[in-house]
């Protein structure tokens, strides 16, 4: 409950999933969590929100270092780890982020060592 609740409160502070309707959370029978909506960003742009938002040592809701992604069989990114938790994120008709939103939370010099570090593990 303790990496669900964290994790809620990085994605409302963050305001990554505003334009997402119908979210729905549910813990998986082995555990873990996930999360759905119809519309609104792209698993993957969820994923990198809530990783700059946790770099952010002043949030209060996720310490640096302590959120792991997690990559699904096809080398995307969908989901965090917190505190041995997976919470996967599963958009239904995603639209993703508008041009404004995404140029709000980019970083473009570490987005590039992202992107590389991403490339290498997909080749």
């Amino acid at each position: 409950r303790a990496a669900l609740g964290a994790v809620e409160l990085a994605l409302r502070d963050s305001g990554i999933l505003e334009d997402a309707q119908q979210r729905d959370k549910w813990r998986t029978i082995d555990g873990h969590i996930d999360l759905d909506w119809v519309g609104g960003p792209y698993a993957w742009e969820v994923v990198r929100e809530l990783l700059h938002f946790a770099e952010n040592p002043d949030t209060g809701t996720i310490e640096p270092g302590e959120l792991l992604t997690g990559i699904n069989a096809l080398g995307e990114l969908n989901a965090v780890w917190l505190d041995g938790v997976r919470v996967r994120f599963r958009p239904f008709r995603p639209i993703g982020l508008t041009p404004g939103r995404i140029a709000m939370w980019r970083h473009p010099d570490k987005d590039e060592q992202h992107g590389d570090a991403i490339g290498e593990q997909l080749a």
